[in-house]
């Protein structure tokens, strides 16, 4: 018997969440509310997302999460990399077309700093990582061979993302995510990369002016010598401290049963 999800049930969990946002919304615009502003959006995010992970829990029957403790070192070895690797990734996301609803999206921040801190910075790498980690990777990792399971959740993680910048940044970003899970069964540094990531782009959307969206970095440091030279040494830092933890801290993958040992249960939903 597979266990909780397979790639099969892990989509239609999604359809869960497609199916309660319009349940979560329609309230909003039959009363003429405005969805994308304020406290129905927020609204409109985070109770269809906490709906589907109650969801999630309960089809797999299990409401527990992993929060292995991790050496402290991580703690700031995270942040750094993650930093590190959306600068290397950043031309790569420049040579693709700005959708008009990234240019929307980068309106709707400035216009409403607030809500979207709360939604971006506070909410998403909460409750997406108890999602795409808690659940959906850790359901894959019992029934697929790990990279395969790793590659598919990011997909996936990258598609709900509904534009091809933000879908591609997060792919590569969930790949790293759910590396790191696989490696420590837990959520808790998954949280918090996904919270500087996201700090990150907040902020760069809440201080970058419309009409510099679609520079780059290279562009707006505007010195060649100076950017080559930060380019080099991130990725010089992403392999030496992907190298770290993977030789000294991640040298053998946490199990499944050792994991659950460690384990705490959630609320219910």
């Amino acid at each position: 018997m597979n266990n909780y999800p397979t790639y099969k049930q892990s989509f239609y969990l999604i359809l869960h969440w497609v199916l309660f946002i319009v349940i979560v919304s329609l309230p909003f615009i039959i009363f003429g509310y405005k969805i994308a502003s304020g406290l129905p959006l927020l609204i409109c995010y985070t109770v269809p997302l906490a709906l589907t992970i109650g969801r999630g829990f309960h089809l797999r029957q299990d409401r527990s999460l992993k929060f292995t403790m991790h050496p402290k070192v991580l703690l700031l070895v995270g942040p750094v990399l993650i930093i590190c690797l959306e600068f290397v990734i950043e031309p790569f996301i420049a040579l693709l077309p700005i959708d008009e609803s990234l240019v929307e999206l980068m309106k709707d921040i400035k216009d409403m700093p607030v809500t979207f801190f709360f939604l971006a910075v506070v909410a998403a790498p909460v409750l997406e990582e108890i999602l795409f980690r808690g659940i959906i990777l850790e359901g894959y990792l019992k029934n697929y061979k790990p990279w395969t399971a790793i590659l598919v959740s990011a997909f996936l993680f990258g598609l709900i993302h509904l534009n091809l910048a933000q879908g591609v940044s997060a792919f590569i970003s969930g790949i790293l995510f759910g590396w790191i899970y696989w490696r420590t069964r837990s959520i808790l540094l998954g949280i918090l990369l996904h919270f500087i990531n996201n700090v990150l782009a907040f902020v760069s959307s809440l201080y970058t002016p419309l009409e510099d969206i679609d520079k780059s970095s290279r562009q707006l440091i505007d010195n060649d010598i100076l950017y080559v030279c930060l380019y080099l040494i991130s990725v010089g830092i992403c392999v030496w401290l992907l190298t770290l933890m993977q030789k000294k801290y991640f040298q053998n993958p946490v199990s499944p049963l050792s994991a659950m040992e460690e384990s705490i249960t959630a609320p219910e939903a």
